[in-house]
């Protein structure tokens, strides 16, 4: 799972780096923007990608009692959100709007925390993993409850967003509840066995996926440009990059049984010494990567006048460096300040 990991934690910082689709810009075509959003449209399957690998991986131990997940909760992940969660709220305080102690405690509750809601979704996820776990492995979840209770969300998604005026209204009681079947799907997709014939047959499907996806998000885009909010959510994104939408279900899905089983295609690459030991070592410090990045990116940007408006280099490419200069500098980061025990804890580190 060390590959699916390095590129999940790649795509997360893809999108927050992408801001040419996602500036609302009033220009719709050419080269940089449909390569821009084309792009995004394959790496919204980053976030649920994290949680698959964790389901794959968690769900299938012989046993998870309550003092495991709570031991696990309070040493990877409580630090690290509580942490980063102050020196965030006291960066943008400094320099958005002024705040008070009260919004720093209302804002986490309502995971008004920016990429650290993830962390919030993990908390929830790990204090009833045990629960989960046992549905699971007395087959209280099956496949086929799994899929309708899926539909159930995608329904949701879908209501909320067009009926019920509730849409990205959460706490963090609630924000984790969806994610769970990520989680589980994780599980039983991971013992999905490709031969390489079907690898590339869902190689096309899933490719398919992605322009069909890039397509409706230009729809999306163009009727906003007009005027009409159909599929653009309150929060200002288009309503088929939203994890629960179907097309983004079933690409998530697809990806993570294409990666699962990519050694079958590409055997020669995992026989190599070298490119496992670096994958791990990327895979290791992927979490403290997701951590920092925002604070990584506005200072290239700053140093480096990055904002869209200032370059000068054609978009596509602007889209590339900017991704992999944000990407290479927070990976040196967060490695160096890992030979550091107490980092190791506030960037989540996994030792080797």
């Amino acid at each position: 799972m060390d590959l699916a990991r390095v590129l999940a934690i790649l795509g997360v910082v893809a999108i927050h780096t992408e801001n040419i689709t996602a500036s609302k810009t009033n220009y719709l075509g050419g080269v940089s923007w449909w390569f821009a959003n084309t792009i995004h449209s394959l790496i919204i399957v980053s976030v649920p990608l994290f949680f698959m690998i964790s389901g794959s991986l968690l769900l299938r131990r012989k046993e998870i009692t309550s003092s495991y997940a709570i031991g696990k909760l309070g040493r990877e992940f409580l630090p690290p959100l509580l942490f980063w969660w102050a020196i965030y709220f006291w960066w943008n305080s400094r320099l958005i709007f002024p705040a008070n102690l009260s919004s720093f405690f209302t804002d986490f509750f309502y995971t008004d925390t920016g990429h650290l809601y993830f962390l919030q979704i993990i908390v929830g996820l790990y204090l009833f993993l045990p629960l989960v776990f046992k549905l699971v492995k007395n087959q209280l979840v099956s496949m086929r409850s799994l899929v309708l209770l899926t539909l159930l969300a995608m329904v949701y998604e879908y209501s909320s967003f067009l009926f019920l005026e509730t849409y990205n209204k959460t706490n963090i009681f609630l924000i984790f509840i969806p994610f769970v079947l990520y989680f589980i799907w994780g599980f039983y997709l991971a013992q999905v066995i490709l031969k390489k014939q079907q690898w590339w047959v869902i190689s096309l499907v899933s490719l398919a996926s992605v322009l069909l996806i890039s397509y409706l998000t230009f729809i999306s885009t163009k009727l906003f440009n007009a005027g009409t909010t159909l599929f653009w959510t309150p929060l200002g994104g288009n309503l088929f990059w939203e994890p629960f939408t179907l097309p983004v279900l079933l690409l998530s899905g697809m990806i993570f049984v294409l990666l699962n089983n990519i050694a079958v295609v590409f055997p020669s690459i995992f026989k190599s010494q070298k490119c496992n030991s670096f994958l791990t070592l990327l895979s290791g410090i992927s979490f403290g990567v997701y951590l920092i990045h925002p604070l990584v990116l506005d200072r290239l940007d700053n140093i480096f006048n990055l904002a869209v408006h200032l370059t000068t280099m054609p978009l596509w490419f602007y889209y590339i460096y900017r991704t992999g200069l944000v990407f290479i500098v927070s990976s040196v980061i967060v490695y160096l300040l890992s030979r550091v025990k107490i980092f190791n804890v506030l960037l989540g580190v996994r030792e080797k």
